[in-house]
Formats: C-alpha cells, sequence, structure tokens
C-alpha cells in the first residue's frame, strides 16, 4: 500500500473517526541546541512531512487540530502547554491555572491528591476535549500524565507513533488491522494468569520480571473505542512489572536507534538498574540520565513482540513490535500501571529469548508466540 492508503486507513480502519470529530495531530521540530547526526536529522525533518500529510489526509474525515512544537530532547516529557490547551480546551487550562499544577504536571512531581484533582475534573468536563490525537512527535509522550488523562478520563482514541519514519508505511504497518489485533490478543490471552516471567538468550540475558495485579495490556492498533490507546505500528503485549523486583542481567545489543558498537550488559537488583558493565558510548547516556534522576533506573516495562510485518530492528517504535522479541524499558511506567513518574523511559530490544512464564498456581510454561 502507498503512504496515502496507509494513513486513510488509519483514520477509517484504526481510529474509525466519525463525521464531526476532532482529531489533533503533533510533531516536534530540532531543537536549535539539539546535538543530531546527519542521519537521524535527516528522518526527523522527513517525520515533520509526514505529520503534515496526516493533517491535510485527515482533514477529509474529521475537524483536525494541527501543532508543531520544539523538541524537548527526551522521551517521556510532558508535552508543551500549547498541546495540553489544544487537546483539552480553555477550561482545563484555567484550572490548571488556578490550582497552580503547571510546574508540578511539566516536572512530573503530581502527588496523588493533585492527579485525583486532575482526574476528577477531566472526568466532569470530558465533553470539552479532542477524539482523538495522533502523537507524531520524535519523542514519546506515550508515559505522560497527559496521555493518561486524555485517554482514561478524557476518552479520547490516542496513537502513539515517537521515532516514526518512512519504511513503516511499507513494513509494520502494511498488515490488516483485524488479523494483527487477533494475534496479538491470543498472546495475552496465554499470559492471563502469569505471576513472574523469566527472559534468557544465548548472548547471556536471565532477567526475572514479577507481575503485577493488573497483568498484561494488549497494543492492537484498534482505536475504536473510547480511550483506547495504541502505538502505530502497533503489535506487543507488555506489563509494568513490579518496582523493587526484578533482578537478574540483560545484555543489550540495540539502542532505540541503532545497534551498539559493543554489547552493554545490564545487571538490575531489587527492580533497578544498579550497574552497567561495558563501554558503549550509550553508557554514559544512561549513567548520566540516572545520576541526574535515580527514578530512571526503575524497570519500567517488559514487553513481547507480535507483529509479523515489522522488520526494521535499528528503530524501536518498530523493533519492540517485531515478532519474536522481547523488550525491556527503564524510567517511567505511571502510565500503565505502574508507580514510579519521571521524564525518561527507554525500551530496549532483545531477539530470540526463550520466555517462561510462572502462573499464579505456581505451573510453568514456555511461551510459544
Amino acid at each position: 500500500m502507498d503512504r496515502k492508503t496507509v494513513i486513510e486507513n488509519i483514520f477509517k480502519k484504526n481510529f474509525c473517526v466519525k463525521p464531526g470529530e476532532t482529531v489533533l495531530i503533533y510533531t516536534d521540530t530540532i531543537a536549535k541546541d539539539e546535538d543530531v547526526a546527519k542521519k537521524d536529522r535527516s528522518r526527523r525533518e522527513k517525520l515533520i512531512k509526514i505529520a503534515s500529510d496526516f493533517a491535510d489526509i485527515g482533514k477529509s474525515f474529521g475537524n483536525v487540530k494541527y501543532i508543531e512544537y520544539e523538541s524537548l530532547k527526551e522521551h517521556g516529557n510532558e508535552p508543551p502547554i500549547e498541546v495540553w490547551k489544544s487537546a483539552f480546551g480553555k477550561s482545563f487550562f484555567e484550572f490548571i491555572k488556578e490550582n497552580k499544577l503547571l510546574v508540578n504536571i511539566t516536572q512530573k512531581i503530581i502527588s496523588g491528591g493533585q492527579k485525583k484533582l486532575l482526574s476528577d475534573f477531566t472526568l466532569n468536563h470530558n465533553g470539552e476535549y479532542v477524539n482523538a490525537v495522533i502523537a507524531l512527535s520524535n519523542f514519546s509522550t506515550s508515559h505522560t500524565l497527559f496521555r493518561d488523562l486524555i485517554t482514561n478520563y478524557g476518552g479520547a482514541r490516542f496513537a502513539s507513533m515517537p521515532l516514526f519514519e518512512d519504511s513503516m508505511f511499507e513494513t509494520a504497518l502494511n498488515i490488516d488491522p483485524t488479523e494483527l489485533a487477533d494475534f496479538t490478543l491470543n498472546v495475552h490471552k496465554k499470559l492471563f494468569d502469569a505471576s513472574k516471567v523469566n527472559i534468557s538468550a544465548k548472548n547471556g540475558t536471565d532477567i526475572t520480571f514479577y507481575i503485577r495485579e493488573n497483568g498484561f495490556m494488549s497494543d492492537t492498533g484498534l482505536l475504536n473505542g473510547r480511550g483506547s490507546f495504541s502505538n502505530l505500528p502497533a503489535g506487543e503485549v507488555y506489563t509494568a512489572p513490579l518496582e523493587n523486583m526484578t533482578h537478574g542481567k540483560f545484555v543489550m545489543e540495540y539502542a532505540p536507534t541503532s545497534k551498539l558498537k559493543k554489547p552493554l550488559t545490564l545487571y538490575i537488583d531489587k527492580g533497578k538498574l544498579s550497574y552497567i558493565e561495558g563501554d558503549d558510548n550509550f553508557k554514559r547516556h544512561l549513567t548520566e540520565a540516572i545520576e541526574k534522576n535515580n527514578l530512571v533506573s526503575n524497570i519500567a516495562e517488559l514487553g513481547i513482540g507480535t507483529n509479523r510485518a515489522a522488520k526494521n530492528f535499528q528503530n524501536i517504535l518498530e523493533a519492540e513490535k517485531i515478532y519474536g522479541t522481547i523488550h525491556m524499558a527503564l524510567g517511567d511506567n505511571s502510565s500503565f500501571g505502574g508507580i514510579v513518574r519521571v521524564n525518561f523511559h527507554e525500551d530496549f530490544i532483545l531477539f530470540n529469548p526463550e520466555i517462561t512464564v510462572t502462573a499464579k498456581d505456581g505451573n510453568s510454561f514456555k511461551l510459544s508466540q
């Protein structure tokens, strides 16, 4: 399928946009002080054009709001206030100002009481918000309070597409959405009673995750239900493991957008990254992020890929969906069942793992996807 057809199908088949509905589409531009490699700069410049194409094509299906904003330079940062205003409307923004919550929101230091205040307000005013969001920013806004509120309390359908690139129109998005959803839900069903999951691989990875009561979730790509959320391209089953319990080691061979020159071994103890062995330059990125905020060391996610059309192993948006892979993330898990809120969320892929699931009754089995 060509780009136009794929984009039209996203509006028609994934979102099922109805006449009169409003869709917010946003992307981020390269900041003046960002140090971006030539190849990545080209991809990001193309991403802005892709977002613009989504906005133009989307006008045939509903009302479109389109925003470009300067990059926030890290996955997991809250989007700028202009995005909040456009999504939630004037009364919500005035409520934030009146209750002096703006700084706490942007710095991700919202207390439980403040979160309830925002959630209650969002539920009581949800007729004022956009119906759907397509987040085509380079840096992900999936794991943010913004996404949590607009979907879980505001009822908007939300597609997150960070790091998106042209080739995905021909690979991971070029798949029947219903078949992908059915297959993903079948994998999810096998994990329904999981209490812990061990991941091992020939590269030396051996790590055990403990599963919280809300269990695994499915990223199917179908966004026709109120408050639905998915990556596009879609295709994974994922969970926020119990904090302070994951242990073992994860041998990282891929950063989010490239293969490492040399593998790094991440040693995990009591749910946190405690030590990194190796000398690839990516080690400094992780070390500096943890030194800045120790919550970055949290083991935030375990995901299992289910998309047979996904192929690009050097872009984490597509790589984490590849059938026969798992991924582990560090940082924020507050938007999908966890309790850690921090301006950081990065995923790391592992090929050809052996997945051993222990059910709540104590019985174990090898997961065959």
